[in-house]
């Protein structure tokens, strides 16, 4: 089972196993200390509400751009503004 937390700019991926999230392997520091406590493991990936979407009327093309409106999103989102910028999030609110 895969755990998708879609935000304004990344989703954050994660796998469950037998009821519990994987593991992250790594160590990490907090300060200057090492520690290395159990924690899960978690893939950002820079697609969120906010990534803004690029449509091509003449090719039917869709593109989604590696920029984002981020804390943008209710002054120039469209589904915020009919003058606005179209992101994923225009599409999640469209059904």
């Amino acid at each position: 089972c895969i755990i998708v937390d879609i935000g304004g700019t990344t989703c954050d991926l994660s796998e469950m196993k037998n009821g519990y999230a994987r593991e992250s392997h790594s160590y990490i520091s907090i300060g200057d200390v090492r520690t290395n406590f159990k924690i899960p493991f978690v893939q950002p990936i820079g697609l969120g509400g906010g990534s803004l979407v690029e449509i091509n009327h003449e090719t039917n093309e869709v593109t989604i751009s590696e920029m984002s409106l981020g804390y943008k999103l209710t002054k120039e989102g469209r589904i915020f503004n009919p003058e606005g910028k179209i992101t994923l999030s225009c599409f999640a609110l469209q059904n």
